[in-house]
C-alpha cells in the first residue's frame, strides 16, 4: 500500500496530466458540431469549464510537489503547447486559458514533505470529483459515438476518434482508482497499462494518416509504417507471459518504437507551427497527442529503474 506522500504526489501529478488532456477533448467536441446540434458543443464547453476548475484547485498544491522529471519530460507542458494554443485561438476564434499553461511553466520541482491533513483531504475530494466527472464525460462521448455510428448525428470528429477518447478516459480511471485505493503496481497491471498505451499510439498514427493533407505523402507513409509496427507489438503483448524477462524484453522493444514515434510528432508539430503542413484538426489536439506519448514514455520506461541499463 502506498503511503500518504506517494498518494499525494501521484494524485496531483496524474490529475494535472490527464485533466489537461480531457480539456483538449472537450475543445475538439466543442468545435466539431454544426449549429443544428449546438447543444453538444454547449455541453462540451460545460465539461471543459468543470475540468478547468479542478485544474485551478490542483495548481494551488503543484509548486514544489511535482517531481523534476515530470516537468522536464513535457508531461504537463510541451515545447509546443504555447504555440499550438495561439494557433488554435487564431484559426478557430476561441479563447483558451493560456494563463494556466503559463503557470505550469513556472512550477518548481519537488521538495516533497509529508502533506498536511487539509491537503490530503482536498486531494481526495478532487480525486473523487474527477472520477464522477470522467464517468459523466465518458457517457456523453459514448452517446455521441453511438449516434454517429447509427447515422443519427454528424460531427467533424470521427467515431473512431471519439472511441479512443473514451479509451483514454478508461485508462486514466484505471490509474486513478488504483491511486485512490492506494494500490502499488503489479506485473499484470503493468502489462495491461502498456498494452492499452501502445494501442492508443497506434490510433494516433491512424489519426495523423487521416488528418494530414494528402500532398504530404511522406507523413502519411511514415504514419502507416508505425501502424504496422504497433500492430506487431500488440500481437507480442497479447502472447507475452508475466515473467520479468518477458516484460523487460517487451518494454525494451516498445521503447525503441515509441521514442521514434515521439520524434515523428516533434517533426509534425514543428511543420505545423511553421505552416509547412495542413492538418484538419485543431493544433492543441495534436499537442495533446504528443504529450500523451511523452506520458507513455515516462511511465512505461523512465520510471522503470530496474531495466535502465538494459535498453
Amino acid at each position: 500500500m502506498i503511503d500518504n506522500q506517494e498518494f499525494f504526489v501521484s494524485s496531483l501529478t496524474n490529475e494535472l496530466i490527464y485533466i489537461k488532456l480531457f480539456k483538449s477533448f472537450c475543445l475538439n467536441i466543442q468545435l466539431a458540431f454544426l449549429e443544428k446540434n449546438r447543444e453538444y458543443s454547449v455541453t462540451a464547453e460545460e465539461f471543459r469549464i468543470e475540468f478547468e476548475a479542478l485544474n485551478i484547485r490542483l495548481l494551488k498544491y503543484a509548486n514544489y510537489n511535482i517531481y523534476g522529471p515530470v516537468l522536464e519530460n513535457e508531461l504537463l507542458v510541451t515545447r509546443f503547447s504555447l504555440g499550438t494554443i495561439e494557433k488554435t485561438e487564431k484559426l478557430f476564434k476561441v479563447n483558451l486559458p493560456i494563463e494556466l499553461t503559463l503557470e505550469q511553466l513556472k512550477l518548481k520541482p519537488a521538495q516533497v514533505e509529508d502533506p498536511s491533513e487539509e491537503a490530503l483531504k482536498e486531494i481526495m475530494e478532487i480525486n473523487e470529483r474527477t472520477v464522477v466527472l470522467c464517468k459523466n464525460f465518458k457517457s456523453f462521448l459514448t452517446d455521441i459515438f453511438e449516434k454517429e455510428v447509427a447515422g443519427e448525428l454528424f460531427s467533424y470528429s470521427y467515431p473512431f476518434l471519439i472511441r479512443r477518447m473514451v479509451e483514454e478516459i478508461d485508462l486514466y480511471l484505471l490509474v486513478l482508482e488504483r491511486i485512490i485505493n492506494r494500490l502499488p503496481s503489479d506485473p499484470s497491471f503493468v502489462i495491461d497499462y502498456e498494452f492499452r498505451t501502445i494501442n492508443l499510439f497506434k490510433s494516433f498514427a491512424m489519426f495523423i494518416r487521416s488528418f494530414t493533407d494528402p500532398s504530404r505523402e511522406d507523413i502519411i507513409h511514415i504514419a502507416q509504417s508505425f501502424i504496422i509496427e504497433y500492430q506487431h507489438l500488440l500481437n507480442d503483448y497479447s502472447t507475452a507471459d508475466l515473467s520479468p524477462e518477458s516484460q523487460k524484453r517487451l518494454t525494451a522493444k516498445s521503447k525503441k518504437i515509441v521514442d521514434r514515434f515521439a520524434e515523428f510528432f516533434v517533426n509534425i508539430l514543428t511543420d505545423l507551427l511553421n505552416n509547412d503542413v495542413y492538418l484538419i484538426v485543431e493544433p492543441v489536439l495534436v499537442d495533446s497527442m504528443y504529450r500523451t506519448i511523452k506520458i507513455g514514455q515516462y511511465f512505461m520506461f523512465l520510471t522503470k529503474e530496474k531495466i535502465a541499463g538494459n535498453i
